[in-house]
């Protein structure tokens, strides 16, 4: 048990949680031991109460969720129900998020740890091969999987995920959350869809200003249609 306790302890996120909710998890999870023989770390969220569970992730998750711009619009029910979403996850050294040209199905935010992100650059005659591949890191308190707001505001019943531009793979032991695309979708068509809130009257009012614009490409288009039409028809008549 000293020894689970002393692993609990020394994962990443759990030293970013306030005095308060470590010494309930420790408490948690010596009844828990007494019970089980040992809880596996990976599981530690799932064996929680759902209101300690809540906590724990908002403490955790908030933050991190708010750097991503479009969150920082969403109410606090939404951002709890993203932070419930949430799941820990982990990747060893060189294991790789998502490869370039694969489908991204899931946002990572980064607990600890840094990652590579690089997409092959077009070449030409004068590019060098030292400059062939762009590469970016991602580190401690950084995201990726963005795409997936756009696609999920964008058309929240469209089951095409994007595609990713680049790839992501881990540079060094990487602790993380990760907010699944069906989470993500789900959040926004409960909380956004059926409830008139800010951000849902924005997407509403581009929807409707893109049918606006077809109807008046319409409008323009068989104007210019009956004019020609007419012209021909005078030309006609003169001849």
């Amino acid at each position: 048990m000293r020894l689970k306790t002393r692993e609990i302890e020394e994962w990443t996120p759990f030293k970013r949680l306030s005095e308060d909710l470590q010494q309930q998890v420790k408490k948690y999870h010596r009844y828990i031991w007494r019970k089980t023989n040992g809880v596996d770390v990976e599981n530690l969220f799932n064996n929680l109460p759902r209101d300690l569970r809540m906590n724990i992730k908002r403490e955790l998750c908030l933050d991190l969720l708010k750097k991503v711009d479009e969150f920082k619009k969403f109410n606090e029910a939404t951002l709890d129900a993203l932070c419930d979403c949430v799941k820990p996850a982990f990747y060893i050294e060189r294991t790789y998020f998502v490869r370039e040209g694969d489908t991204i199905d899931e946002m990572l935010f980064v607990v600890h740890g840094k990652l590579w992100s690089y997409a092959k650059a077009k070449t030409t005659a004068s590019t060098s091969s030292d400059n062939r591949t762009k590469r970016n890191y991602l580190k401690d308190g950084e995201f990726c999987g963005e795409e997936l707001v756009a696609w999920a505001m964008d058309d929240p019943s469209s089951s095409n995920l994007p595609m990713s531009k680049r790839t992501i793979q881990a540079l060094t032991k990487v602790e993380a959350f990760a907010l699944m695309a069906d989470d993500l979708k789900n959040v926004f068509i409960k909380y956004h869809l059926s409830s008139p809130s800010e951000l849902n009257l924005n997407h509403l009012m581009i929807q409707a200003a893109r049918v606006i614009q077809d109807a008046w490409r319409q409008h323009h288009t068989l104007t210019n249609s009956r004019r020609a039409a007419g012209q021909m028809e005078l030309g006609l008549q003169v001849m």
